[in-house]
Parts: structure tokens; C-alpha cells; sequence
């Protein structure tokens, strides 16, 4: 026997008077009832489902962490097994990477935390997926269930920039010397190259070449010297 809530609210406009009455037309849920002819009692057949909850807000490379919940939807015939990843672990990672129902516990929610990755690069805040693989189950109506990808945003810590050490000490006209390091704040995607060069070549010149190149294998090492 199938049992469907139709309410209706007409909308009437009469123009002399101006009367305007509001419509609204509200279709509650579609429940399929089975009576059994023996006892009488009414069984209610819920859909197979998978609910996500919304991801509780974004992670990032300075430590924090996001979570949402997963749960079934209706008690299933069999256990319910469903895998999921992060679609860029240099961004973000998960606690586990399964989650399992039995039909003891299909209505318990299930909390997988997603934490953010420091990747040092100054990349800007980054978007990755958690992504489910199709539900593994002997029961039909579980077996195969596709779930949608979560989206979630890793906020990014890293300034380009750099950084310049503490000078050796003053020169002298007596050619007594002076240097300094210098290193990069982040991890560039490419090379970076920078010039440099004395403002008063009358009181001071670079002793060697007027630029160093940093790449993303030696960027924050101090060990590139500027002698004056």
C-alpha cells in the first residue's frame, strides 16, 4: 500500500480588492507501508543511502584539522565496507582509510578527521577531495553505492620572501672584509634569482658576482656568502 501527504494551498487574486492570498503547495515524504496479513503490523522500507556530513571547515599548514561524520542510512542485510583518500596528500591526510558498518551499528556515525600538510612552497591556499571508493557489501542494495567527493581547503602559511643574516662586521679602507647570508622564507616552484649591489661604490664593492640563484633543492639553506 503506498501512502503519499499532498497539501494544497490555492492562490486567489482578486483585483478589485487587491487581495492577494499566499500558495504554497507541500508534498511531504513517500512512505511505502507493508501490512502483513497475518499480524497486521506495518513494516517501513528506508532507502540505502550513505550520509556525509559538511567538512567543519577548512585544515592548514599550520597544524589544523578538519573532521566530518559518515553513516548509513538504513540498517543493511550485510556489512558495509567503503574506503576513501585524500586526492593530495602533500596537502592534506586522513586518520583512516576505511570505514565499516555491520547491521548492528549501521545508525552510529563514524568521525574521520582530515589534518593539514606543510609543504613549505608559498603556493596560496590550496583546495583538495576526499575521495570514497564504491561501497563493498553482500547486501544489493549497499553493493557498488557511489558517494560524492568532499571538498576540502588547506591554508597556506609560507610568504615568499627573503631572508638576510647578520653582517660579520664593518669594513675598512684597509680592505678589511665583511659578509653576509642570505636564504629564501619558502620553497619556490622554480628557480629565483636575485641581483644585488653596493649603493656607494666609493666606500664599498661585492667581492664576487652581483647575483645568487636559489632553487627548490636549496632554498633555505644559509650557505650562499656575499662578501663586501
Amino acid at each position: 500500500m503506498m501512502l503519499t501527504t499532498l497539501r494544497k494551498t490555492f492562490y486567489d487574486s482578486r483585483s478589485s480588492a487587491n487581495i492577494f492570498r499566499r500558495s504554497t503547495i507541500a508534498l511531504a515524504g513517500l512512505l511505502m507501508l507493508v501490512a502483513c496479513e497475518n499480524t497486521g503490523e506495518i513494516t517501513k522500507f528506508e532507502p540505502a543511502g550513505v550520509i556525509l556530513s559538511p567538512v567543519s571547515g577548512p585544515t592548514s599548514e599550520s597544524g589544523d584539522s578538519a573532521s566530518f561524520t559518515v553513516v548509513l542510512a538504513s540498517q543493511p542485510q550485510s556489512n558495509v565496507v567503503i574506503n576513501l583518500a585524500s586526492s593530495n596528500t602533500n596537502e592534506g591526510t586522513l586518520d583512516k582509510g576505511t570505514v565499516a558498518f555491520t547491521a548492528s551499528d549501521w545508525n552510529i556515525s563514524q568521525t574521520v578527521t582530515v589534518k593539514g600538510v606543510d609543504d613549505s612552497v608559498s603556493d596560496g591556499n590550496q583546495p583538495f577531495e576526499i575521495t570514497f571508493d564504491l561501497a563493498s557489501s553482500q547486501d544489493p542494495s549497499y553493493s557498488a553505492l557511489r558517494l560524492a567527493s568532499l571538498v576540502v581547503v588547506n591554508i597556506d602559511n609560507d610568504q615568499a620572501g627573503f631572508v638576510v643574516g647578520q653582517v660579520s662586521g664593518p669594513t675598512a679602507e684597509s680592505q678589511t672584509q665583511a659578509e653576509f647570508s642570505v636564504r629564501l622564507t619558502s620553497q619556490p616552484q622554480s628557480d629565483v634569482t636575485l641581483n644585488f649591489d653596493s649603493d656607494d661604490r666609493t666606500e664599498g664593492i661585492i667581492d664576487g658576482p652581483t647575483s645568487i640563484t636559489f632553487t627548490p633543492n636549496d632554498w633555505n639553506a644559509m650557505n650562499k656568502i656575499i662578501r663586501v
